[in-house]
């Protein structure tokens, strides 16, 4: 299992609001059986939420999106599952990152978010689960360490407009032999970032998606972007996970952009 050195100390603990509300920031926390649908954090400097919705027509998400409490800050995971058992092995993936967070006892670095992926690769190898992307992050002291496999994407912006920042392995899936994924760091969080399964970027342009943060008006964020999907097509044609992070210090105010606009630009990323 993971080397992890002892935890280091800060000065105040993150806010956790939703389900994992009431559960402290220490490794040994009783995590959840499952990862909540809809759920809001607030750990130092940023606001976070969470939201899955599954395709129409299924009764289960192949996706799960999870923020849980870690050593001085949160560990984020976005996994979209494929296959014919595809709401399998996102779900084995979890597994392994509540065993990997039994074990720290200090924030985790880039490579040891990334020996958490190997682990569950070779475990979803040996078994009939199937394959997922994820996007495996920690969120603490102001800054964004993740690793990504798969066609799960992370966007943000700069003074130019979105910027794709997912790095990592688009073409792998873990479960299907993956080489070790190289850590992205985001140094400091002062634009928002989405993290998303496809099935929010095959239906909204990046542009539109970080707009529509403006226009959320006391809603979880993640929440109406899934909404923006579900209105311009009527229903989820596929599963949708996402996970927004939102400085506190980011207060763009909104500027007339008209919600259903936004939200009626289709991209097909292939």
């Amino acid at each position: 299992m993971l080397a992890f050195l002892r935890r280091l100390t800060t000065t105040a603990e993150p806010v956790f609001e939703g389900p994992l509300a009431s559960a402290p920031n220490r490794p040994n926390t009783a995590l959840p059986a499952d990862p909540p649908a809809d759920a809001q954090y607030r750990p130092h400097g940023c606001s976070v939420t969470v939201c899955v919705r599954p395709m129409t027509s299924a009764a289960v998400a192949d996706d799960i999106a999870a923020c849980l409490p870690a050593p001085d800050g949160l560990l984020l995971l976005l996994a979209d599952g494929a296959g014919p058992r595809g709401c399998r092995a996102p779900r084995v993936l979890f597994r392994a990152v509540q065993r990997a967070l039994e074990a720290m006892e200090r924030p985790p670095s880039g490579n040891d978010l990334a020996a958490i992926l190997v682990d569950a690769d070779a475990a979803l190898r040996g078994s009939d689960a199937g394959t997922t992307t994820a996007i495996l992050g920690y969120l603490g002291g102001g800054r964004l360490t993740f690793v990504r496999v798969g066609d799960s994407e992370t966007w943000s912006r700069d003074e130019y407009g979105p910027v794709e920042i997912s790095g990592g392995e688009r073409n792998q899936r873990v479960g299907a032999g993956i080489t070790v994924p190289a850590p992205t760091v985001i140094g400091a969080i002062t634009n928002p970032i989405v993290i998303g399964s496809d099935g929010l970027w095959r239906y909204l342009w990046p542009e539109n998606a970080l707009a529509l943060l403006k226009l959320s008006q006391g809603r979880s964020p993640a929440a109406a972007l899934a909404s923006a999907v579900q209105s311009r097509w009527g229903q989820f044609t596929d599963d949708l996970s996402v996970i927004v992070i939102l400085p506190t210090s980011w207060r763009e105010p909104p500027k007339g952009d008209d919600f259903q606009r936004l939200s009626a630009a289709r991209i097909d990323r292939g």
